[in-house]
């Protein structure tokens, strides 16, 4: 630990990666290696005017179904209504992942990059 800085290497962070890029309508993105990793940062930058809702969807192994996540409390792990930039820490997730952008309104272009890491 330096001063206030605590170091994080590759044990705790994975390689940060784009799961969209300046997109304009509704995508699914490809498949995310997530395995080692106990939750994924997801970063969400919206250019323009529009509403997007994120969700991470996920399956334990390359022969399962890919499926909506949910916590123990039943709550999908999706960022809601967004009109605005924002990071959302997800936790919980399996080792592979999906994250679905759905363009709700408008006509603004979504870039969604996600770091797995662990919490």
């Amino acid at each position: 630990m330096n001063g206030s800085v605590v170091q994080l290497d590759s044990v705790y962070k994975g390689q940060a990666v784009t799961a969209h890029s300046a997109i304009t309508a509704t995508a699914t993105s490809t498949e995310i290696n997530a395995k080692g990793y106990n939750a994924v940062l997801v970063s969400v930058l919206i250019s323009g005017t529009g509403t997007w809702k994120i969700d991470v969807q996920g399956r334990m192994n390359t022969s399962g179904t890919v499926m909506d996540i949910y916590d123990n409390n039943d709550v999908q792990l999706t960022t809601g209504n967004l009109t605005a930039s924002r990071m959302r820490l997800f936790v919980a997730v399996p080792d592979l992942i999906k994250i679905v952008a759905t363009e709700v309104s408008g006509t603004a272009t979504c870039t969604v990059r996600v770091q797995p890491l662990n919490v």
